[in-house]
């Protein structure tokens, strides 16, 4: 999946279907069998929704919890 945020989200379809040929037309078709190319819906809070996920990933990684609980005692 390639999603398209930002600015570039809010052109619509003409410049998503410009995206999907030019990534089409250079690359195999096997790689692009299950291929989705999307604008996505956030608008302005894509960003902040990306960062605030980092952090969770961050915080709920295995090594993470496991450092916690050891120093927890």
């Amino acid at each position: 999946v390639i999603v398209i945020a930002g600015q570039l989200s809010a052109t619509g379809e003409h410049l998503l279907a410009g995206i999907r040929e030019r990534i089409y037309s250079r690359s195999l078709p096997l790689a692009m069998r299950d291929l989705q190319i999307t604008a996505s819906n956030l608008a302005g809070d894509s960003g902040v929704l990306g960062l605030a996920n980092g952090v969770l990933d961050r915080l709920f990684t295995f090594e993470h919890l496991n450092a916690a609980l050891a120093s927890t005692g």
